[in-house]
């Protein structure tokens, strides 16, 4: 464990991103991003005071954990890495990885036999950051490599941050398996919460992609709005006609 500034990052030998300092010269994280760079002003609910408990070295000494969810663009993984960052400041190790790297390394470690010997490569550092699940499809035994790391994980006290653009609900569709996925958020949620991002995305608000979903007709049938796809114009008699009713 090292909290000086002047050590460099290393990388483990699956290709995860291992931080045991906190010298940003290095890609240890997908980009570098702190908590004061957070734009909260963007959130309807978020506020840097909620995220206090999650900055501090009790983050890592309780164990507690988090979900970040929201649509893509919402600052999952800006907040998830200036988590792992400041832990890093606090001088605990961080393992930021994607879920699908995860899951992909320790399915072919399980086909192979060599499951137990690929386990502490996420289960030992202070903190891990597994970003992204749900964005890709995994393999039938998703559920059953991540389970394995978070059981461990949990029982050692070792706080876990999770983003994820799906809904908890649907995490046993992402992972093949119910049952383990239900496991899996208990878990993680016994010592930990659940952080909801809203807003606009902040890549493309300045497009006001937004105001443009709300105003497609897809929107209008999932609001129970049923506007014509292809409305029929009006003619100049039926407006003609009308006007003349208005006016009786």
């Amino acid at each position: 464990m090292t909290s000086s500034l002047s050590c460099w990052p290393k990388k483990s030998r699956d290709g995860n991103r291992r931080v045991s300092s906190a010298a940003p010269e290095t890609p240890t994280f997908p980009s570098f991003k702190t908590i004061d760079e957070f734009d909260f002003t963007l959130q309807s609910t978020l506020r840097q005071s909620l995220l206090g408990s999650y900055l501090g070295v009790d983050f890592v000494t309780e164990g507690r954990s988090l979900i970040l969810h929201g649509k893509t663009g919402r600052g999952k993984t800006h907040l998830a890495v200036a988590i792992g960052y400041r832990a890093i400041q606090n001088g605990f190790e961080t393992l930021f990885t994607t879920a699908a790297e995860l899951i992909e390394d320790l399915s072919n470690a399980s086909q192979k036999g060599h499951l137990q010997e690929s386990l502490p490569t996420y289960t030992h550092p202070h903190v891990l950051v597994i970003d992204e699940v749900g964005y890709l499809t995994y393999g039938p035994d998703a559920a059953n490599v991540l389970f394995h790391v978070v059981n461990d994980r949990h029982l050692r006290k070792r706080p876990m941050v999770f983003t994820t653009n799906k809904p908890l609900n649907q995490w046993g569709k992402v992972l093949h398996d119910e049952d383990l996925a239900v496991a899996i958020l208990d878990r993680v949620l016994e010592r930990g919460r659940l952080i909801r991002l809203d807003g606009p995305s902040g890549r493309t608000r300045h497009l006001n992609l937004e105001d443009d979903l709300l105003d497609s007709p897809e929107h209008d049938r999932i609001s129970g709005i049923r506007t014509p796809e292809f409305p029929e114009p009006t003619s100049e008699r039926q407006r003609s006609g009308s006007d003349g009713l208005n006016h009786r």
